[in-house]
Parts: structure tokens; C-alpha cells; sequence
């Protein structure tokens, strides 16, 4: 294996990178995988190629020349960073036989990342940010343009869907990157680590710092050591620094490194006339342990929103040093949550200097408390921030994508129409599509903002966020339906998916031009409700849908009558396979008679019916009625109709999770099955049918549906109408005269029948995806 890296900057130029590329090039080195390096020269003041890099005969390299550009000069800066993408394209086609390629952060990384995708060979690309752009720009204040800001976000859009991987350091980075619209499942987080086969705390005596400066260990110092830019808040340090100058005279600040603000900060310091605050240069890399050991507590001062777009790398080198650390960071930011709850330093919001000085103060006074917080930090560092923790994640996500590119898998999409509890059908397509080694993405609705099932880790996922009631006219459903159908559109169109699976007839509907045009026999069509195709243009769009499919799957045969006579029609029964492996628990169930409890669960619908329901057991004492579901307008309104009415015998327990089914159905009779014959559900098949098959439990339909029909020929259940006014005896009688095991002998025979055409739908729809049987045909 080899891994071609691309760096913005070369060893030749000190950064406040140099130390983390030089660890992971030699770590993945002594991993085994050949590297190839493409960096650039600036200053030339170090080698191109650090010494102890010099060594490994699988490290190959070539050196791009760049010119020194000043840091304050933007567009200059921009234009030659580009130049460079274009100068590293030569070195980039000459490089051979790479199998993956690391890309560094930079403004500019964009260009070099197409510069990869276009000459790279088509590798897979791992991008990994150290600095969010422009994000990071934005919030120091260099980048003020606002159109500047759409510009480069959009640019920097680009650059995150080329890629195969994005590494960021920080979870708080993270989260600004998906909220770019960036898949979770792409984002991987890996921390700045510190070398903890060097990096040590350094006694005073020892300390090369301490002596090259003369410091005195009578003073307590406070320290920032680094790049002193433009996150740099230097103004926190002058304010922090005024309140401690009268009262505090041992008390100083020491200011190490360089920076396009250090002019500004000095300048102003010597304005305000601040006596205790000390600079020093920046020190060589080999001083690193020193220089953190000598101060008595580190400051990590932030700009505000800094946080989310960059994090200081120097907290797990203060770590190290056995350091108590103090940052003036945002007070909503995942840093500053994990420095506080884990009593490894100090984190105090970045717009209050008097509580800064405050937080000083108080590990200034009070030094036992400044020990515990150091060397809790120590041992966070040592299991969160050691080298060894994290090169070995770089080194694993390479070999993770070179394999996964290597299985040249078809992306899928997903297109479901309600939340990912809500759709158990969901799974049939999942299984399919883990068996047949797809890349899978799902887009699912969230309309109650309630918790749901998760995401299967082995998914991307896209969320619709759009509060809407089952039970609203469907004009009031409109405003949503075009929500959906643009985050969709908009997903398929910058997605590249080979395929669509579109769960429900309605998106189909509303994606169909999309459809038709782009993915012509490159889509499933999954039928599962009957809705407008009373209509004639909707039934019309219906058909053609069917006709441009690879294949469609209905829930019910009855839903055949609506659309065309052609061979890509199969049913696909709702069948949850995880559930086979129950049956034998429910085989041997006592069944009980007194009181019988019949039992329903789902999306609790249809008003009228089961107010009728209700009424035919409402306090017999040989009945028991229970509800298991989310209570909208019509599961409160029965409740609080039996509440009104004195009913005692049923039960409202409220929404479930899918794997609860298991368990309540357990305790149960008679599966309630009933709906109303309105247009969609005289021809629908639950997914209680199946329940009531696979757990051997009759169930109660409704006469004059497809369903009731099927209940009744196949002998599981009793078909009867809620409006008959025996209707409760009937039930009693049909229950206490059941034979069990002819019952569950005709639940095995009609499971069978059923197993084999849905065995018959997994062969057709594997037969798409492991032949790649898939073309556009427009």
C-alpha cells in the first residue's frame, strides 16, 4: 500500500504543524505503507526533509518552490496558494502506484484536492482540517465581506464532496462541518497529538528554557506559547494583565512565539503602560517540554467563535508537562464542557476578563487545587492526546477507504417518507443492500421532533425536519411536501448515486422528474398505500413511475389493480425477518381466556371505528382492549372519550420502540387488526398481519377488506363488522372455541407461501446490485 500526502507547507518553513506531519508520515511508515510527499519550499531556513525521516527507504518526496507571501496580504496569498495547486499538479501525475491521498488543510486546499481527483488517479481522498476556511477567518475578523463569505463557503462545499474522508480535531469542528451539509459517517475526529515518547515534563533545574532566560522560580507565570494570529485574542491577555499589575507584582506573563498580531500587541501593551507581561521568540521544536514546564499555568486565549473553526494543539503538549491550563473559550463549545466536567483545567467564556483574572487568581492562591487539575490533565492527555492513540487512527482510516474503493460499490439512496421507527419495512432494503455491498444513504422525515431509532452506523443519513400531524387537511400538508421534495431534489442531485429506492408513492410523485430523467430503470418503486390515484394525472404519474422502474414492490396484491399490468411488479410482504427468530417463544404461549386482552399497536387512526370498538367491550369483564402507539388527535380523543365514559377495561400505554412488540405481544390474545374500509386500507396488508402470523395470535378485521379476506380464507382470525351488535359475544365465542394447534399449524402453512415470494423479491432485487444491472435509458 501507498499513500501519496500532499502538504501546504513544507519542513523547510517552521509551523505549528511540522510536528504533527513528521509524526504521521514516520508512523505510517513503520506501519508498513510506502509514502510519497509533495511538499513546498519557502524559507528553506530547515531541511526539506527532517533528519529522522532520512532513514526509511519507502519515503520517495518532491519539493515545489513557493514564494514567502506576508500574512496580512489576503488576495495575494489566495492566488499564490492556487498557483501551487497547479505546480503540484506535475509532481502529482509523476507520483505511482498511490493508493490513497492525504490532503492538508490550507485556504487554498480546494484547488489541490481537484488537482488530486484530476491526476490523482481517481484515489480515494482524505482531507484533514486544522483551520475550518473561511470559517475560522470569519470570526477573527479578517474576512468582513459578506459576499466574500458565501463565495468561499460554497468553494470550500466543493472540496468536501470530492473527498473521501474528512479528519477534524475537534468535535466543535465537526459539527460545523455537517452543518455545511456534510454526511456524519464522512467525518472522522482524530485530536493534535504530542509525542509522548519525548514530550515530558521538565524539572526547574533541568529546564534549558529557565537558564537561556535567567527566569526566577520566586514568580508564578503565566504562559502562551505559539503563533500569536489572528484567533489569537491578545487583548484578553492586556485586560487579564491590567488587573493583576498593582496588587500582583510576582505575577507575570510570558508571551513566546511569533505572529501577524505581535506588532499590534506590544504596541498596545506598551500604551497601557503593562510592565508584567514578557515576550520571548519562538523557540526550536526540540525546546518544546522546556518551554511548557516553565510556567506556573498556561493561557489559551480564543477570539469568540474561534473554537468551532480551530482548536490550540498546545493543550495536550501542556498536558504532558504536568500544566494547568486555563482557556477563554465559548461557553457552548464541546472544549470548554470537557476541560470543565472532566477537572482537567480551567474554561472560562471568552467576553469576561474579570472572571479570566478570576480563574487565574484562584489556581495562583490556591496550588494544591492547580496540582489536581494538571495531573488529571496528565492522564486525560496520556489516553486522549498521546501520538500512539492517534497516528494508529490515521493509519486505519487509510487502509479503511483504500479497501472499501477497492470493492467499486454502487451508492444507493434511500427515500423514506417518515421516521426510521415508523418504517420497519425499512430493514428488507438495508439487509439487500449490506449482502450486496452497496454504499447506502437514507433521507427520513422527522415530523415530531420525538426520539427515534438510530441510524445504522453503516448508513448516511440526511434528516427532514418538519413538524406535521398525521390527521390535517391535505392542503395544511403542502407547505411541508415542498420542504421535503427540495431537500430531496437536492440530495439527489449532488449525491452521484448510482440508484434510488423511494419508500411510499408520494415521493415518488413528487420526485418524478427526477426520476423519469436521470434514474430510467435505475429506481425501486415501493407501493405501499393507495392515495390519489383516483385522480387522474396523479395515477397517470403513478404508472409511469412503474413503467421507468427496475422494479416495483407492492405491499398488497390488492394495490395491483391501480397500476399497469407489467412483469416488474412483485409483492414485497412486510416481514420482519428478525422476528422469526421469536416464533418458538410464542409457539408454547399460555394462551388465557378471562379477561381475553386484545391488543393493538401502530399509528392509532380512524376515529369512528374504534369508538365503536370501544363501545362493544367497554366494561365487559371478559375483555380487556389496549393501545400501543403515538397518541395524536385520535388516540387523545379515545382516550379521553373513555375517560368521559366511565371506561375502565382500556388501556392507553403510549408510543413504543419497534423491539417492544416483542414483549406486549407476549401478553396478548387477540391482535386488534381493524380499520376503516376508506380507499387506502380496504386494500392494505398491515404490518400486524404478519404479527398476528409469526406470533400465533388471531386477529380481528374488518369485514369488506382485502385483508379481512385474507384473514378469513387462511383461517387465522375472525372477519366480522364492528357494527354488529352481537360483535362482542361473537368475539368470546370465536376465542374459546379456537384449536391451537390446527391454528398454528395454518400460520405455519400460510408462512411458508409467504416466505417463498419474498425469497422470489430478494433474488430479483440482489439480481440488480450484484450484476450492476442498472443503465439510463432516458
Amino acid at each position: 500500500m501507498k499513500a501519496l500526502f500532499l502538504f501546504s507547507e513544507g519542513f523547510d518553513t517552521p509551523n505549528p504543524s511540522i510536528h504533527l506531519m513528521n509524526a504521521l508520515i514516520e508512523d505510517t511508515l513503520k506501519s508498513g505503507i510506502e509514502v510519497h510527499m509533495i511538499a513546498s519550499r519557502i524559507t528553506g531556513k530547515n531541511s526539506d526533509v527532517p533528519d529522522n525521516l532520512k532513514k526509511y527507504e519507502k519515503l520517495s518526496y518532491g519539493i515545489v518552490p513557493r514564494k514567502k507571501i506576508p500574512k496580512n496580504a489576503f488576495a495575494k496569498r489566495y492566488l499564490e496558494g492556487i498557483g501551487y495547486a497547479f505546480a503540484c499538479v506535475k509532481p502529482i501525475k509523476k507520483s505511482k502506484d498511490h493508493d490513497v491521498i492525504f490532503v492538508q488543510s490550507s485556504p487554498t486546499a480546494l484547488y489541490v484536492i481537484l488537482a488530486a481527483k484530476l491526476f490523482g488517479k481517481n484515489k480515494p481522498i482524505v482531507y484533514n482540517i486544522q483551520d475550518m476556511f473561511p470559517g475560522s477567518s470569519i470570526h477573527s475578523g479578517i474576512m468582513k465581506n459578506k459576499l466574500m463569505q458565501v463565495i468561499f463557503y460554497k468553494l470550500q462545499k466543493i472540496a468536501y464532496k470530492v473527498v473521501s474522508s474528512i479528519v477534524v480535531i475537534s468535535e466543535d469542528m465537526k459539527q460545523r462541518v455537517i452543518e455545511q451539509g456534510v454526511p456524519d459517517k464522512k467525518i472522522v475526529t482524530i485530536v493534535n497529538w504530542y509525542d509522548d515518547s519525548s514530550v515530558r515534563e521538565v524539572s526547574w533545574e533541568e529546564n534549558r528554557f529557565v537558564k537561556k532566560y535567567n527566569l526566577t522560580k520566586d514568580k508564578f507565570y503565566i504562559q502562551y506559547a505559539g503563533t500569536m494570529g489572528y484567533v489569537f485574542d491578545y487583548k484578553m491577555v492586556l485586560n487579564v494583565a491590567k488587573l493583576f499589575l498593582k496588587e500582583y507584582k510576582n505575577i507575570e506573563f510570558q508571551m513566546i512565539g511569533q505572529g501577524s498580531q505581535k506588532f499590534d500587541f506590544i504596541k498596545e501593551m506598551d500604551e497601557m503602560g503593562l510592565y508584567n507581561i514578557a515576550f520571548y521568540p519562538l523557540q526550536p521544536q526540540n525546546m518544546v517540554s522546556d518551554v511548557y514546564s516553565a510556567c506556573s499555568v498556561c493561557l489559551i486565549p480564543l477570539k469568540k467563535g474561534i473554537i468551532g473553526n480551530s482548536v490550540p494543539s498546545k493543550a495536550g503538549l501542556l498536558m504532558a508537562c504536568n500544566r494547568a491550563i486555563v482557556n477563554c473559550v465559548d461557553k457552548d463549545s464541546s472544549y470548554f464542557r470537557m476541560f470543565n466536567e472532566n477537572h482537567i483545567g480551567v474554561a472560562v467564556s471568552n467576553d469576561d476578563p474579570k472572571a479570566v483574572a478570576q480563574a487565574i487568581l484562584n489556581l495562583y492562591k490556591n496550588e494544591e487545587k492547580r496540582g489536581m487539575l494538571a495531573k488529571n490533565g496528565q492522564k486525560f492527555g496520556e489516553m486522549y492526546y498521546a501520538r500512539s492513540s492517534n497516528t494508529i487512527k490515521y493509519i486505519e482510516l487509510f487502509k479503511k477507504i483504500v479497501q472499501e474503493s477497492g470493492k467499486n460499490r454502487m451508492k444507493v439512496l434511500i427515500i423514506g417518507f417518515g421516521k426510521i421507527s415508523y418504517m420497519p419495512y425499512l430493514n428488507f432494503y438495508l439487509d439487500r443492500l449490506r449482502e450486496t455491498k452497496c454504499e447506502t444513504h437514507l433521507l427520513y422525515w422527522d415530523r415530531d421532533g420525538k426520539p427515534d431509532c438510530p441510524v445504522p452506523e453503516d448508513v448516511t443519513s440526511y434528516k427532514y425536519e418538519f413538524f406535521m400531524e398525521d390527521f390535517i387537511p391535505k392542503w395544511r400538508k403542502i407547505r411541508a411536501f415542498l420542504g421535503y421534495r427540495k431537500k430531496a431534489n437536492k440530495i439527489i442531485k449532488s449525491g452521484d448515486f448510482d440508484f434510488v429506492i423511494t419508500l411510499h408513492t408520494l415521493p415518488g410523485v413528487l420526485l418524478y422528474n427526477i426520476l423519469r430523467k436521470g434514474f430510467k430503470n435505475r429506481f425501486i418503486l415501493d407501493y405501499r398505500d393507495c392515495t390519489f390515484e383516483h385522480i387522474g394525472f396523479f395515477k397517470k404519474i403513478v404508472h409511469g413511475l412503474v413503467k421507468r422502474s427496475s422494479l416495483t414492490f407492492v405491499s398488497s396484491d390488492a394495490f395491483r389493480k391501480f397500476l399497469p399490468e407489467t412483469s416488474k411488479i412483485y409483492t414485497s410482504h412486510n416481514l420482519l425477518i428478525d422476528s422469526l427468530k421469536y416464533r418458538d417463544e410464542f409457539r408454547t404461549n399460555k394462551r388465557s381466556n378471562y379477561p381475553i386482552r386484545i391488543r393493538f399497536w401502530g399509528l392509532i387512526r380512524h376515529e369512528e371505528i374504534n369508538m365503536v370498538l370501544i363501545d362493544r367491550f367497554a366494561n365487559d369483564e371478559r375483555f380487556e382492549l389496549h393501545y400501543h402507539g403515538r397518541e395524536q388527535k385520535v388516540g387523545l380523543m379515545l382516550r379521553g372519550y373513555c375517560e368521559m365514559n366511565n371506561i375502565k377495561n382500556v388501556y392507553f400505554h403510549g408510543e413504543y420502540k419497534p423491539e417492544d412488540r416483542y414483549q406486549f405481544a407476549k401478553e396478548t390474545d387477540l391482535l386488534h387488526n381493524v380499520y376503516e374500509n376508506d380507499t387506502t386500507m380496504t386494500n392494505a396488508i398491515s404490518n400486524k398481519y404478519y404479527d398476528g402470523m409469526l406470533f400465533y395470535i388471531p386477529q380481528l378485521c374488518n369485514e369488506g377488506s382485502f385483508m379481512g379476506e385474507k384473514v378469513h380464507e387462511n383461517n387465522m382470525g375472525l372477519t366480522l363488522d364492528p357494527n354488529s351488535e352481537d360483535y362482542a359475544q361473537s368475539v368470546y365465542l370465536y376465542y374459546i372455541s379456537i384449536d391451537w394447534n390446527a391454528f398454528i399449524d395454518r400460520c405455519d402453512k400460510v408462512l411458508c407461501k409467504i416466505l417463498n415470494q419474498y425469497d422470489e423479491g430478494i433474488k430479483k432485487f440482489e439480481g440488480l446490485f450484484s450484476d450492476k444491472n442498472c443503465n439510463n435509458e432516458v
